[in-house]
């Protein structure tokens, strides 16, 4: 009869002793609660326990141990199951010898390490007086069968931390991408929009597609992307397309194809085709849309983007494809939290978060970081790329730190008609850093003008009672100075001001002021300044209110002077998110709300927004699904603006697709989306088609999870950094569970994994062995040999007091059990065949006596 419960029978399983020299059997079910006699002759020569072990095992017995797994915690880890023999007194605990100092290797110094490995017994056990004599600390929850270690501070192996986040991936545990793998993103976007003023209408639909994507074959990465759409002049789009090859320990990139890479100072990103290298501490990946300097951010294709400044949306903004200043877009630069949500044609969302404050970086006496790039110039043309072969590029910069308190770097940049020479000056001071850039370029007349511009940032240190943030800039561009981007040189000189200072005023109050100036450069400008003085209330944990005094001036002569109130309100619970602005810069209010999309959980989600103020309604609302494989989603946007030639509405229907393909090593699957670095999670053997989940969360949630499509696959590795991934297959077979659930895993660039795990499915066997009267057969050693198999071991075990006996973990087959007393008995063959539930009661089995 099926035992009813997987968690019954696993019980009732450790109960039972998992090994193969268990001491103690189950009894049957069946068995009557009072024992019948045995005859004398039996009971004579019945031997003791003790007498059984010294003839069986050769050795006396231990106290009666527990023989089963315990999950091992190091430092409050995720716990990893591990063999153990458990005696009835807490301290007298064995651990599997090499599960322990494995899991103890990254740790532990290389010296106690040793230790531990020669005190592992020849059985291969580990005692737990053994573990805290080498300076570790035990727990034992026996209730629980969790063993706690806590390694002290003098016990630890040195940790270096790389900048790069390698410190932690050159564990000796943790593994390494597969040889081959790659992903695909792809995000669509189906829409159907009406628009139109002043009694005309236009019907428009259209289907977006955008793909990325990156193929890793040992280290060296392809990455691109690609965009099409219906109803365009050039339906297909081709993105950027490269060659990258890192190498970690040295912190270097190699690049060859269209490049992407860092830039100092006045230097630009030029669009080109060649070859680079760089050394970048961070090595971060090349997103779609990411940020590329100080105020710089890069798009590939046109897009939506939506300014958010202090949790206030200031603008939204239609942008062509290229590099981007965000001081162009919005007023408020500098000591506020300004936040950019990205939205593309193919409805794919990327959000940029740009400081509170820029920090310039300091680099580490004798360290240094560069950056050298050489190739043609590329243009976008008729939805591909066009290299000019006439008109060589070369992009480099070099920084050094000279000292604890000094870096110090030089730039050029130049084309066939343009060049920039510049140097970089970084100090930091007990009042704030300093930063001091020079440089000098040819415009395309063959005219040289200078340019300079000086810094100075005061970070407040809490510990001295400070308060005031602050930063100052002064810079002059001499009126022939210009890029290596800039096609016409400017027709005058400029100083260009800017000063914010930001301190708190009261409690839950801060106030800002700031100001900068920027004279015109060209004809059809005019002079541009701000002056804003503010102050910023937080009112318990939900409401922000903002007051804004303001009077500036833009570079296309418009004026703008007033009192700007601002009130936003936040709330987010296990379900639901709420906002609701009346935002600073205008007379606009806004009203959010949307339900949560937590990453550990598959759920429908829905959202709604609303946007009301002079000459503007903008409604949308929508619904999707948020699973482990992909995530679908529609929604319908209502605007209407008010314009000088009438109202302009646009009312549109949009469905919304996005998913991933990945492989690693001939395997395949399906996620959300890659960013960086991805894992597939499947089973093998006994765990083959049993389902996966990652990172259980105990609730039912996981991060990952298998299904009827795809094994499960996690998407959100970021590159270089470790991570530890838990697996738990969902109500697997007995004994098809592996003891390692846990894996730490060493992402590269934009790399994949193939965790497979499982092995072949076991199954426990119980009987009870009778003698030819139908009476049990009390301590009496037993051989039990694998029929069929020459090279199956036999297992020697014996009968606990009632008779029962267990065959631990075998497969299914025809077994002989042979008694191996003083007394001859024949032997007995058993069949055990295949069960779903891993236990198989083989009921009485009668031995005849020779």
């Amino acid at each position: 009869m099926r035992v009813p419960g997987r968690w019954v029978l696993r019980s009732l399983v450790f109960g039972l002793s998992l090994q193969p020299f268990a001491l103690s059997a189950a009894e049957p079910a069946s068995e009557p609660a009072a024992e019948a006699p045995a005859p004398r002759e039996i009971q004579a020569r019945a031997k003791t326990r003790e007498e059984l072990f010294l003839e069986v095992f050769k050795r006396p017995p231990p106290d009666m141990p527990v023989s089963g797994f315990v999950l091992v915690q190091v430092d409050a880890s995720t716990g990893q199951k591990v063999r153990a023999v458990l005696a009835p007194g807490e301290q007298n605990i064995l651990l599997e010898g090499k599960a322990v100092v494995n899991l103890l290797s990254h740790r532990l110094r290389t010296d106690i390490l040793q230790s531990l490995e020669r005190r592992i017994d020849p059985e291969g056990w580990l005692s737990r007086t053994a573990i805290e004599e080498a300076g570790v600390v035990t727990s034992f929850e026996a209730r629980k069968f969790e063993f706690a270690m806590t390694t002290a501070p003098g016990v630890r192996e040195k940790n270096v931390q790389y900048l790069t986040g390698l410190g932690d991936s050159l564990r000796a545990d943790a593994l390494r991408p597969a040889a081959a793998s790659g992903f695909l993103n792809f995000n669509l976007k189906a829409a159907r929009r009406t628009e139109g003023s002043s009694g005309s209408t236009n019907d428009q639909s259209t289907v977006a597609i955008a793909t990325d994507g990156a193929v890793n074959v040992m280290g060296v990465v392809l990455e691109g992307s690609a965009f099409a759409q219906t109803g365009n002049a050039h339906p297909f789009q081709r993105g950027d397309l490269r060659l990258v090859y890192d190498e970690p320990r040295r912190a270097l990139r190699y690049s060859a194809g269209d490049l992407r890479y860092p830039v100092v100072g006045y230097q630009t990103i030029i669009d080109m085709g060649g070859i680079g290298v760089s050394r970048d501490f961070s090595l971060q990946p090349g997103l779609q849309n990411r940020q590329a300097g100080r105020f710089e951010f890069y798009l590939e294709r046109p897009a939506e983007v939506k300014v958010w400044v202090n949790e206030s949306l200031v603008n939204t903004l239609q942008l062509p494809a290229g590099t981007h200043d965000i001081r162009g877009l919005t007023p408020v630069v500098g000591l506020n939290d300004t936040r950019l949500v990205i939205e593309d044609n193919a409805g794919r969302r990327e959000t940029l978060d740009f400081s509170f404050i820029f920090s310039p970086m300091l680099l580490e006496q004798g360290a240094s970081q560069f950056s050298y790039n050489a190739g043609f110039r590329r243009e976008a043309r008729n939805g591909g790329y066009r290299y000019d072969s006439g008109n060589l590029v070369l992009s480099a910069s070099y920084l050094e730190g000279v000292s604890r308190d000094t870096t110090l770097g030089a730039y050029l940049q130049s084309d066939s008609t343009h060049a920039m020479l510049g140097a970089q000056s970084i100090h930091a001071l007990s009042s704030g850093m300093v930063q001091l850039d020079a440089a000098t370029s040819r415009s395309g007349d063959g005219k040289w003008d200078l340019a300079g511009k000086l810094s100075w940032i005061h970070i407040p240190d809490l510990r001295r009672g400070e308060t005031v943030q602050s930063q100052l800039s002064v810079e002059y561009l001499g009126r022939r100075f210009g890029t290596i981007n800039d096609s016409t040189p400017a027709l005058d000189n400029r100083i260009n001001l800017y000063a914010s200072a930001a301190f708190p005023v009261g409690n839950a109050t801060t106030a800002q002021l700031s100001a900068y100036y920027t004279p015109a450069r060209n004809a059809g400008s005019v002079t541009a300044h701000s002056l804003i003085a503010a102050l910023t209330r937080r009112w318990g944990k939900y409401t922000t209110t903002s007051l804004s005094l303001r009077q500036r001036r833009s570079s296309n002569g418009e004026m703008q002077t007033g009192l700007f109130f601002g009130l936003s309100f936040s709330f987010s619970d296990n379900g639901n998110n709420f906002y609701a602005a009346k935002e600073i810069e205008t007379d606009t209010a806004t009203l959010n709300w949307s339900s949560a999309r937590p990453s550990n959980s598959t759920l429908p989600y829905g959202f709604a927004s609303t946007r009301l103020g002079a000459g503007i309604r903008d409604f949308t609302a929508g619904a999707g699904y948020w699973g482990h494989q992909g995530l679908v989603e529609a929604s319908q946007n209502h605007t209407a603006l008010q314009q000088q030639a009438g109202t302009y509405v646009r009312d549109e229907t949009a469905l919304r697709l996005q998913s991933a393909l990945v492989f690693a090593d001939g395997a395949v699957g399906l996620t959300r989306s890659v960013a960086e670095n991805f894992a597939i999670v499947k089973g093998k053997e006994g765990l083959a088609r049993i389902a996966m989940k990652v990172d259980p969360d105990g609730q039912g949630g996981s991060r990952a999870q298998s299904g009827l499509l795809s094994p499960a696959v996690v998407g959100d590795l970021a590159n270089y950094q470790l991570r530890d991934v838990r697996i738990e297959p969902v109500d697997p077979p007995l004994g098809a569970t592996p003891e390692k659930l846990t894996y730490a895993l060493a992402p590269t660039y934009k790399s994949g994994f193939l965790l497979e795990l499982g092995k072949e499915a076991r199954i426990i066997a119980v009987g009870r062995l009778l003698d030819s009267q139908g009476r049990r057969l009390a301590h009496l050693p037993i051989e039990i040999r694998r029929l069929g198999d020459p090279d199956a071991k036999p297992v020697s075990t014996f009968t606990s007091r009632s008779g029962g006996f267990q065959l631990p973990e075998i497969k299914p087959g025809r077994y002989e059990v042979r008694p191996t007393s003083t007394t001859l008995w024949d032997s007995v063959v058993v069949e055990i065949p295949q069960t779903p539930d891993g236990l198989f009661r083989i009921g009485d089995v009668t031995v005849q006596p020779k």
